[in-house]
């Protein structure tokens, strides 16, 4: 049965008065209701999502921890700052695309957190000044704040 067939057979029944428009209503608040209960459950697929993506931060935050030191200004505020506004891009476009809504929330957390790294590691290698751990954590807590 195509669309338009049921839209004919709905409006001939409503001419008969076989069907109403309160039958008709309740049908559609039933499936939307239906609807909400499914995209309100937390499914497997989210969770094994969640936990690829901390599982690849993870790898990639080892990596980097292990060859930060040899890497260049120019590599450091590309690799975050870069790196924080293509996960951010990325949310944006899973916040739009169908089949994968509910990975738009998991890059745009990511690209929270990178975003203010990149920030704060940008205007320490403009600097070049030495900065505590007490005042990096501050500015990064206020860059993730106004983020």
């Amino acid at each position: 049965m195509n669309k338009k067939t049921l839209l004919q057979q709905l409006k001939t029944g409503l001419k008969e008065g076989v069907v109403s428009v309160r039958d008709i209503t309740t049908i559609l608040e039933q499936q939307h209701k239906n609807a909400e209960k499914e995209n309100a459950n937390f499914s497997i697929i989210k969770l094994l999502y969640i936990l690829g993506v901390i599982v690849i931060a993870i790898g990639i935050i080892a990596l980097y921890a292990q060859i930060w030191g040899d890497l260049s200004p120019v590599i450091k505020v590309v690799s975050t700052l870069g790196l924080g506004l293509l996960f951010a891009g990325g949310g944006s476009y899973f916040f739009t695309a169908e089949p994968s809504k509910s990975l738009g929330p998991i890059f745009h957390t990511i690209g929270a957190l990178v975003i203010p790294t990149g920030i704060f590691i940008t205007l320490a290698e403009l600097t070049s000044i030495d900065i505590s751990l007490r005042v990096g954590v501050t500015v990064f807590f206020f860059l993730t704040l106004f983020y």
